[in-house]
């Protein structure tokens, strides 16, 4: 047991954190690693750094691109990678000092395909020690550890990617790189949100297995603090646009295999993220030209159309989840003023 495993580490001004994040790599139990380091077009200090820890390791490499964002950063760097397997870590991010060794132990015990551990979010605006991190109240998803055959087909898969951020990262996993280079579409690198959603799904429908463990090895950093990050309004209407063709991709390849039986939970997942963005966009801009411009665009009401005519409402229980829907009605029948105030009211709630 000693592949040639590849870290590939995504860069975009990053400095703040990348030197924690390249400690926790650096030092994993597991020495055979090639670490690379992808530069997307940085304009901060963060180059600097990863030339610093090339000089320290010999097995960090650098790539620097023109900014395209994370998903091409990514490709960019799997297409260089020459591991037998491949993870993905965020810059900011820190993974425990056996998230290697403990992924590639059990994918090799179970001849897998993928291995994938739990991860914990922290907040932190500075540097953080590993040990100082508490994970006494984190809350498992008891559910879904185990060993899958066929995970494209199982329940409990589709649920939690409907439900939760437990497959909307592609990170926290290790993954067989002769998979995930069927997985990557290259053309889809203009994808800025819903990225790793549309990236794990596709690795869902390459591999033959995966085990998913109970071990929380890697360490997710939340910048929000509780309040919601500032965007330009625009990059709010590329979001649901990205929203949109994920959604509908997920269910179309769903209806190729003949397993569209999930596309209610993935319409309703949609539902919610589309629902939240208004919300937030709502919160940096409440202008009404502004919401109508976002909204009132063929293609999102053609997605919500689609969503009404797929999801079985009897089926969605969460109060918020309802309420989420009846939105997207109102917006499918063009009743943009009374979505508006709704949505307005929920920002108003959401900034308190």
């Amino acid at each position: 047991m000693n592949d040639l495993i590849s870290i590939i580490v995504p860069v975009y001004n990053s400095e703040e954190y990348l030197a924690d994040c390249l400690e926790s790599i650096i030092n994993q139990s597991y020495y055979n690693l090639e670490i690379i380091l992808v530069n997307d077009g940085s304009s901060d200090n963060s180059l600097k750094i990863m030339k610093k820890y090339q000089k320290k390791d010999s097995r960090v490499k650098i790539i620097s691109i023109p900014n395209n964002g994370v998903y091409k950063a990514r490709l960019v760097g799997l297409q260089k990678a020459k591991g037998k397997y491949v993870s993905f870590v965020d810059s900011d991010d820190l993974i425990k000092k056996n998230y290697v060794y403990t992924l590639y132990y059990n994918l090799i015990e179970y001849k897998a395909d993928v291995a994938r551990c739990e991860l914990i979010e922290f907040e932190s605006a500075k540097m953080v020690n590993l040990d100082d991190i508490s994970l006494d109240n984190y809350r498992k998803n008891n559910d879904i550890y185990g060993f899958y055959e066929k995970p494209i087909n199982c329940d409990i898969i589709f649920k939690k990617m409907s439900e939760s951020i437990f497959f909307n990262s592609l990170c926290r996993q290790l993954i067989s790189r002769e998979v995930l280079l069927k997985s990557y579409i290259s053309n889809s690198c203009s994808l800025s949100y819903a990225e790793d959603l549309f990236a794990n799904f596709n690795v869902l429908m390459n591999v033959e297995n995966m085990i998913i463990i109970d071990d929380i090895l890697y360490l997710y950093r939340n910048h929000n603090s509780g309040v919601t990050k500032i965007k330009k309004v625009d990059s709010y209407y590329k979001n649901m646009v990205d929203i949109c063709f994920v959604f509908n991709y997920i269910c179309d390849e769903m209806n190729k295999i003949n397993n569209s039986k999930y596309n209610h939970m993935i319409y309703g997942k949609l539902t919610n993220d589309i629902a939240r963005l208004l919300i937030k966009c709502l919160i940096v801009d409440k202008r009404y030209v502004i919401y109508y411009s976002l909204v009132n665009n063929l293609y999102i009401n053609d997605s919500f159309n689609t969503y009404i005519n797929n999801v079985d409402f009897k089926t969605i229980n969460n109060i918020n989840h309802r309420l989420y829907k009846y939105i997207i009605i109102l917006i499918s029948k063009k009743h943009f003023i009374i979505s508006y105030i709704i949505l307005l009211i929920l920002s108003v709630l959401k900034r308190k």
